[in-house]
């Protein structure tokens, strides 16, 4: 099967300006006519600049403190999700238990509870909810790293899955999930800079 690079779209609430409420979609028109206060949100604003930026269609989006991801494209990929989480301190061992299997725990634990690995299963199990089109926060538990099996996921105990996260500057946490063959690029928009370093690939 030929590569079907899917394109993650990163920016931050400097494109906020650059959004065009008459380039919405008919989905995001109706939401705002029924919440016309969306239009002052900067998480709103820069994902639907860069919804608006996408040249193929678009598969998840995902924003957080002002940064916004859009995933569009691959093809010939089956479903893709992606998740955009700011780090920040909490109680990682409660959330823990609420949202991740035993094994998940365990390796959460030896590593010494650090943020950056909380939300890096974190953000993997939010984008594989939205490829999988599961429930938040209901599902949280049936999807994430399969047991025993390093650089491996599922969703409700189906492999295939790939996936890549990546911290961005020192606040954020960005993964991107799909189901099928094919690589991702990763693109930053509307002068967004950052420091991007990947911390995990999946496949």
């Amino acid at each position: 099967m030929p590569d079907t690079p899917l394109i993650c779209l990163l920016a931050d609430e400097r494109c906020a300006d650059s959004y065009r409420s008459d380039l919405l979609d008919q989905q995001d028109a109706l939401r705002l006519q029924a919440q016309p206060a969306l239009a002052q949100r900067a998480d709103w604003r820069v994902s639907r600049y860069l919804k608006q930026q996408a040249v193929s269609p678009v598969r998840s989006l995902s924003h957080s403190k002002g940064m916004a991801a859009v995933l569009c494209g691959g093809g010939e990929i089956l479903a893709a999700g992606v998740d955009i989480e700011h780090i920040r301190p909490r109680d990682f061992v409660s959330l823990a238990e609420w949202v991740a299997q035993p094994h998940e725990q365990t390796i959460l634990a030896a590593r010494g509870w650090q943020a950056d690995d909380f939300y890096e299963l974190w953000t993997l199990k939010e984008a594989l909810l939205k490829a999988g089109k599961l429930g938040f926060p209901e599902a949280m538990k049936a999807v994430g790293r399969q047991r025993g099996e390093e650089g491996k996921m599922h969703v409700q105990g189906q492999g295939g899955w790939r996936g890549v996260t990546y911290k961005i500057g020192r606040h954020f946490m960005l993964a991107c999930v799909w189901l099928g063959e094919g690589e991702l690029e990763l693109r930053l928009e509307g002068g967004f800079e950052a420091d991007v370093a990947r911390v995990g690939k999946y496949d």
